[in-house]
């Protein structure tokens, strides 16, 4: 286990103030993907003011309590962290969006397995026309 992913567990994480711990792990896990950004993308927040930074945290922040609603915030907390590395993978030169991000752990309805169900053929000829009518009507052919 990383130490990113121990601190996430454990839900505690310094912040600028030494006598303030975060407990929520889903404030933990996006300060440690903005201290991440940070080291990866030397330019990203430079010259920012400490405000304007604890503002953008507050958003993700506030994004990521709403997203995916039924999972709980430790499991939210993995995502994000397991997340920043496809993030690298994804932009290597510069970090993504808020938008970006949450498209990274975004799982849509594509990417979900189907349940295929095999349905066996009629044995009764009227039904077996008729099933073949409508797949000519369909597939827009005289003959199949």
């Amino acid at each position: 286990m990383s130490e990113k992913e121990s601190l996430i567990q454990g839900g505690q994480v310094e912040t600028q103030k030494p006598e303030t711990q975060i407990h929520d792990p889903i404030e933990v896990a996006i300060n440690l993907l903005f201290e991440t950004f940070r080291m990866i993308y030397p330019s990203w927040m430079r010259g920012k003011w400490d405000d304007e930074v604890d503002f953008a945290k507050d958003i993700w922040v506030g994004h990521f309590r709403r997203f995916h609603s039924d999972e709980s915030p430790e499991k939210k907390a993995k995502l994000i962290a397991q997340a920043v590395d496809q993030a690298i993978d994804r932009f290597p030169t510069h970090p993504p969006t808020l938008g970006e991000f949450k498209q990274i752990l975004a799982v849509r309805p594509e990417h979900q397995r189907v349940k295929l169900e095999v349905i066996e053929p009629s044995k009764n000829p009227e039904v077996a026309k008729s099933a073949m009518e409508k797949l000519k009507d369909l597939v827009g052919k005289k003959k199949l």
